[in-house]
């Protein structure tokens, strides 16, 4: 007596098992929406393992390696000031935050909002405080 013939995964299976572990599905979840093509069943995590491990392990990189292309060849390009921008903010540091250097005294009066939409001035005693950088 012979067992069922050796399960067969094909391309496009292959592809959806990328896509989704790309999207986060946890592997018990991709299974599930693997149908065997023979049964008309979901394929069970055991099975998914043997047969898509390389997909499981590569979908994120994948998917975040055509989709980082796509931005990097539109910044480049001139196509997208949004993915210059991307670019230049994530990959590069760059910010749109202005700094300025002051030298010499300064001055600062400092209200605060003690509830109930009571502001008062501290004026009552005085700190030095070192401040590196104000953010507008």
């Amino acid at each position: 007596m012979r067992g069922q013939p050796p399960y067969k995964p094909n391309d496009q299976q292959r592809q959806d098992v990328i896509y989704l572990a790309s999207l986060g599905y946890k592997p018990t979840a991709i299974a599930r929406m693997i149908i065997n093509k023979r049964t008309n069943k979901p394929i069970d995590k055991k099975t998914l393992e043997k047969h898509y491990s390389y997909e499981i392990e590569v979908g994120k990189q994948r998917v975040d390696f055509e989709v980082g292309k796509t931005i990097i060849e539109a910044a480049k390009s001139g196509e997208s000031l949004q993915a210059s921008i991307w670019y230049s903010k994530a990959r590069m540091g760059w910010s749109e935050n202005i700094d300025h250097e002051v030298k010499g005294n300064v001055n600062v009066q400092v209200i605060a909002d003690f509830g109930q939409n009571e502001k008062k001035s501290i004026e009552d005693k005085t700190k030095v405080i070192d401040v590196e950088r104000i953010e507008y």
